[in-house]
């Protein structure tokens, strides 16, 4: 929003000089991103619709200054001279509350627009066109009303406001064939739209230099009916984005007054009387809202006297009434973002001045505080870990694609939103794996050789008719393992590099943790693992289904896991350990078990002896194929034994091996190869 200051001294008496101006209305939260040759240009908030025009932006001044707000016209309506007045069809009162269209024939089709107000749309960012159309452009800046201008002879018939019908088309004003849905919101004529409300005219019924007579549009559109939409016809105009955000219901026939008058005066001509469906809104929005004088206090840790409270919320437009030490709020008709106490707090510490609370003082605790987690400290524990590890923390959208939602969570039921962003972001998700790999294959095309990122955030899924909230821990790795290097040959991250990442990272539970086959439709069968602590399963780890590569373009195999953090074990407290002063001794031991038998279940066989002087039990090599039996396999297993009262001996060192060999025949049915020395 460019805002030419010049324009607006003629709302607000004793303008602050640019540079002070631009600076109280970014501390109001008004940011000023730039501020050149007297003119302004902010970056509004999107529930500060209201300020999208000079009118609006002088309200806002005021309340900061305390300059006086002049209204420097009154229109009036114009006395008819014609006849009669436009027709209406049926319209859609929920989604377009006030409707309004007014004949004006007589036009003259050479008539110029005055230099004036080409400067003033012109240092506003928008682009001249022709007179009629100029006006309405000029009178949505000066006041915040979106209007449209329909050439007259292309309209025979009554016009309404309908939904679309399904595929229905039409041609826009730059030309394009928009195809459009069902809760699409249309001006039409009979069964032909002219205009999709509230975002875009139709080239069929645009005025051009041949124009003699318009019919003049003033609406209200509930915003609901629009949001989003003009999104999903890939435009952005300055219509929707006002109505988007919420327009003054009560000013469609004001600005329509106000362009009347400035299309007859420089372009003559002769209007109708005023067809209109609907009502306007009131002045003030009905329900009242209390602020109460200690939940201010409490809030901002700064006494505002009652009588800068009153001051503030008047100068705001709200209506007010004292009681004692607290307020009855009425919020005006165009402030749709005042609902709550909150809100009213906000707005009195802005405008007063964040500059102004004591930076001493600590704001006391509020009633919204989120009680900690008993799992919180398994969530810092995890975030620092797995940085060590070489991940760096990815912040993604809650909302994720209903496709990768349905091949990730095939089992669960998504919820779709109402209103989504974009068709990417349709459902709420209950993985955080697709966002992740979303990210990963953003960071990719970027030249990043290797991508390791996570991310701990809440997921979300169907509980009946409820949504039931879960915090998780995801993480995804692709690309090279290690930065390139001298000495070291490049190689791809594998499998084995997440699982030891998590293993780094559930260490502490080391005695629990185990990893155990499983699938999973989104990931590639044999490189899939359970993540199990004792008999409780936590997540999943494995590298993405080879049929996936395409979706994601990430120039080779992915790894992902996903751990719920709230089904983790407390988190053990961190104890000393004493070290041994004896050496250590070593043996190396070949097994033949089945095909079907898990390394973990061959280390936890050898562990459940438990022999004190064995400290590490590992499988370090896997043989399949010469000189075995059909769906057999050879495990080499690594043992390290060492002792905390004296030095070993060879002989105490063979009768432990003898008891870990016959623990592995009786309960695995495990053949000895060979065993030695290392």
């Amino acid at each position: 929003m460019k805002c030419d200051l010049a324009w607006l001294s003629k709302w607000v008496t004793k303008l602050p000089p640019a540079e002070d101006l631009a600076r109280r209305l970014t501390m109001a939260g008004l940011e000023v991103d730039d501020q050149r040759d007297q003119v302004l240009e902010l970056e509004l908030t999107p529930n500060r619709g209201d300020c999208l025009s000079i009118r609006g932006l002088a309200r806002e001044v005021s309340a900061l200054t305390g300059a006086d707000l002049q209204e420097p016209f009154d229109p009036e309506d114009v006395p008819s001279a014609l006849k009669g007045k436009p027709r209406l069809g049926k319209i859609d009162i929920e989604a377009c509350p006030y409707y309004s269209l007014r004949l004006i024939e007589g036009i003259d089709p050479q008539a110029k627009t005055p230099q004036w107000m080409l400067d003033r749309l012109e240092r506003s960012g928008i682009r001249a066109h022709h007179l009629l159309v100029d006006a309405t452009n000029y009178v949505m800046l000066e006041l915040g009303q979106p209007l449209h201008a329909f050439d007259a002879d292309a309209v025979s018939g009554d016009v309404s406001v309908r939904w679309a019908q399904a595929q229905e088309m039409i041609r826009a004003l730059d030309d394009a064939q928009l195809m459009l849905d069902p809760d699409m919101l249309v001006i039409a004529v009979d069964e032909h739209p002219i205009a999709v409300a509230g975002i875009i005219g139709g080239a069929a019924s645009a005025v051009g230099e041949q124009t003699t007579r318009i019919l003049l549009e003033s609406a209200h559109f509930a915003p609901e009916a629009i949001t989003g939409r003009a999104r999903r016809l890939k435009l952005h105009t300055e219509s929707s984005r006002r109505f988007e955000r919420g327009v003054d219901p009560r000013l469609p026939l004001r600005a329509a007054q106000r362009a009347t008058e400035l299309i007859l005066k420089y372009a003559g001509g002769r209007a109708s009387k005023v067809a209109h469906a609907g009502r306007l809104s009131p002045e003030y929005r009905p329900d009242r809202i209390r602020l109460r004088a200690s939940r201010l206090a409490k809030c901002l840790a700064v006494e505002v006297e009652e009588a800068e409270v009153d001051r503030i919320l008047r100068a705001l437009g709200c209506r007010v009434k004292q009681g004692s030490r607290q307020w009855q709020v009425s919020a005006p008709s165009w402030r749709f973002d005042l609902a709550i106490e909150e809100d009213l707090i906000e707005e009195v510490a802005r405008v007063h001045g964040y500059d102004r609370i004591e930076p001493a003082r600590v704001p006391l605790r509020g009633g919204w505080e989120i009680p900690p987690q008993p799992w919180a400290r398994q969530l810092e524990h995890c975030q620092s870990r797995l940085v060590e590890c070489g991940y760096s923390e990815a912040v993604t959208y809650s909302f994720t694609e209903e496709k990768l939602e349905q091949i990730f969570a095939p089992k669960s039921k998504p919820w779709r939103l109402l209103n989504p962003i974009s068709k990417d972001q349709a459902v709420m998700r209950s993985t955080l794996v697709p966002s992740l790999l979303r990210a990963a294959q953003y960071n990719l095309n970027r030249q990043q050789a290797g991508v390791r990122l996570f991310e701990t955030a809440k997921v979300f899924a169907r509980d009946g008719e409820d949504v039931r909230e879960t915090w998780v821990l995801g993480g995804v790795a692709c690309g090279m393992a290690h930065p390139l290097q001298w000495g070291a040959a490049a190689r791809p991250v594998d499998f084995y590099d997440v699982k030891g990442d998590l293993e780094s990272l559930l260490q502490g539970w080391s005695d629990s943790l185990a990893f155990s086959p499983a699938d999973h439709p989104a990931l590639h069968p044999g490189q899939t693992a359970c993540v199990s602590l004792g008999e409780k399963k936590i997540g999943l780890l494995g590298a993405l289904h080879p049929s996936l590569h395409a979706e994601f373009d990430l120039g080779g195999p992915a790894f992902v896991f996903e751990l719920e953090l709230e089904s983790w074990s407390k988190f053990p407290t961190l104890r000393f350990s004493s070290w041994s002063e004896y050496p250590t001794m070593a043996r190396d031991l070949n097994v033949v078990v089945a095909e079907d038998t898990p390394a973990s279940a061959v280390e936890d066989c050898v562990r459940s002896l438990g022999i004190e002087s064995l400290q590490e039990v590992a499988v370090f090599d896997v043989y399949r194929g010469k000189g075995l039996e059909p769906e057999h396999k050879s495990l080499a297993l690594h043992l390290i034994f060492q002792s905390f009262s004296g030095t070993l001996k060879d002989g105490e060192v063979d009768g432990y091996l003898e008891q870990v060999i016959a623990q592995l025949a009786k309960l695995l049915g495990a053949e000895t190869r060979q065993w030695a020395k290392p």
